[in-house]
């Protein structure tokens, strides 16, 4: 009925569901991180995805997994972005030894605090949304291949834009939704646009 491709695409949208601990934010995420809006997006997103699922496995799996369970990825083109809290320097450390060991990761950015940081998920799930509506509903942005994530109304925007024009006008848009303290780009100009 699906071609193969498309069968183990479901299988990793999937697979975080299936895992225990506090996983359904890893799902989210795995959402969240998958846009097919571009040319080849689709087989960069079954990529990504298969990262994060990677990443969270093994922070899920591990002997010290209740050390990592306040980490949240997110993904674009192999590039890591890690938020959420850790209670200290030693298990931020291993958390990166752990991702930089995944398979198709090519950089690894942080954005980890070392204190226990209150967080509102579904608020910050709601700003998430209107972030990516207003990003790809505008039509000074061309390029649709941005990641959001939300954390502590904080944002960090990722993936490839065709200019750095479109980097500075993402961050504005963003920084104008309502409640949103802090907005981090880690976009970066397609060279090839």
């Amino acid at each position: 009925m699906f071609s193969r491709v498309t069968r183990n695409f479901i299988i990793i949208l999937l697979f975080p569901f299936l895992l225990s601990s506090c996983i359904e934010t890893a799902a989210i995420s795995t959402f969240s991180s998958v846009y097919l809006l571009k040319k080849n997006s689709f087989k960069k997103s079954i990529s990504d995805t298969r990262i994060v699922a990677d990443i969270t496995q093994k922070l899920t799996f591990n002997k010290k997994r209740s050390e990592y369970k306040n980490i949240y990825v997110n993904v674009n083109y192999g590039r890591v972005l890690i938020s959420g809290y850790v209670k200290n320097k030693d298990v931020l450390s291993n958390a990166k030894e752990i991702i930089w060991k995944v398979k198709g990761v090519k950089e690894v950015m942080s954005e980890i605090s070392i204190k226990k940081v209150k967080r509102n998920y579904l608020y910050d799930t709601l700003l998430a949304s209107q972030i990516k509506t207003k990003l790809m509903l505008d039509k000074k942005i061309k390029a649709l291949d941005i990641n959001v994530e939300v954390y502590n109304k904080e944002v960090y925007l990722m993936g490839h834009v065709s200019s750095r024009e479109e980097v500075r006008y993402a961050a504005q848009v963003s920084s104008k939704v309502l409640g949103v303290k802090k907005v981090v780009s880690y976009l970066r100009v397609n060279i090839l646009s």
